[in-house]
């Protein structure tokens, strides 16, 4: 019974220490001040670059420009508020901006609300989330319809692909981190 106890006070105690912000670092395991992550995707029959992704960090461990080095050319701007909360994603051609808004409410609950704009149109609400005091999700509102700015993932593609022409594409994923000695 003891031991029952003890695994449930620890879980608690767990859940509560890691429920803090975890910076896109730690989302990759990264460890040490990483200033820049490079991931290539290539197909080991003909060498052919399939996906090539430069993702950079501040010196707090947020990524602040995520670059698509393949056919599209699109560069992912990130910015961060004093408490290292994102409040704005804007892409190379600034058509597209992503604003977020925090709310803390009288519960202790927390409100963030996801806002899109196109370039020369008002913004709208795509979404409106309310997370717990331990970070997890308890409300999620949508807005019914949006125009997703997000790129669909050459795996995603690859994967689609796989599965229409029945064979599996041999691919090497490679990564590299620039350290800042």
């Amino acid at each position: 019974m003891r031991h029952i106890v003890l695994g449930c006070l620890l879980t608690l105690f767990s859940t509560i220490l890691f429920a803090q912000l975890k910076t896109d670092l730690a989302l990759l395991n990264l460890k040490g001040p990483v200033k820049k992550w490079e991931m290539k995707i290539t197909d080991l029959r003909n060498s052919s670059v399939l996906e090539h992704k430069i993702t950079h960090f501040n010196p707090k461990g947020f990524k602040i420009k995520e670059e698509m080095l393949d056919s599209s050319a699109q560069t992912k701007n990130f910015v961060y508020d004093e408490q290292g909360r994102l409040i704005k994603v804007f892409w190379n051609d600034d058509d597209v901006v992503l604003e977020y808004t925090y709310r803390t409410n009288s519960d202790g609950t927390l409100t963030v609300i996801e806002k899109q704009k196109f370039k020369d149109s008002e913004s709208q609400v795509i979404s409106e989330n309310t997370y717990d005091k331990n970070g997890l999700l308890i409300i999620k509102k949508e807005a019914d319809t949006f125009v997703s700015a997000s790129f669909v993932s050459i795996n995603a593609w690859l994967q689609i692909l796989r599965m229409q022409l029945g064979e599996s594409p041999q691919l090497h994923q490679s990564q590299s981190w620039l350290l800042p000695f």
